[in-house]
């Protein structure tokens, strides 16, 4: 019999509420650790031109979050392709047991949460950290979520603006972030 979150042992499958041999070509089960649910897509926005993004409800897929009180328009990630690549063998590395996908490409019109890394160039519209923004739910995860962080402000530092991307992220998926 299946555990009662839909899991069996030995690599075998739940199926009708019995434990079954996988066929060989079958997806994995779903994640007993994430509710049977496909894992969580991130997607690592580095603006590789100057991006916008606009004032509304949160919502990744049309660049939209609720703290700007108008369009903004950010820099690229301004310590090139090196450091970037640092960055996000970091962040896939702080993820990998949450089992969060991390992407390059852009899942819009997917749903995706969003950790945009990119120049601060009109972040003037952010207040708070003056690393990058995010909204913190009071440990609710917002959908389609937008986490800012700001690499100009953190010098060439692919493991500190890393770290400050999953904490900005973390923050959007309801995780309280007490400084420590």
């Amino acid at each position: 019999d299946c555990y009662g979150n839909g899991t069996c042992d030995d690599g075998l499958v739940c199926e009708d509420d019995r434990c079954v041999q996988a066929p060989v070509d079958a997806a994995p089960p779903p994640d007993a650790c994430n509710g049977g649910e496909p894992p969580a897509v991130l997607f690592l926005n580095r603006c590789n031109e100057t991006f916008a993004f606009f004032p509304g409800e949160m919502d990744s897929r049309t660049n939209r979050a609720p703290f700007l009180t108008e369009t903004v328009q950010l820099a690229p990630y301004p310590h090139g392709d090196t450091s970037w690549n640092l960055v996000v063998a970091r962040v896939r590395e702080h993820l990998l047991p949450f089992h969060i996908e991390v992407t390059e490409i852009d899942p819009a019109p997917e749903p995706h949460h969003e950790a945009v890394i990119c120049g601060g160039t009109g972040a003037v519209m952010f207040v708070g950290d003056p690393e990058g923004a995010a909204v913190y739910p009071n440990c609710e995860l917002i959908p389609n979520s937008l986490a800012f962080t700001f690499a100009d402000r953190m010098g060439d530092s692919p493991e500190y603006i890393a770290d400050a991307a999953v904490r900005h992220a973390a923050m959007a998926w309801g995780v309280e972030y007490t400084g420590e």
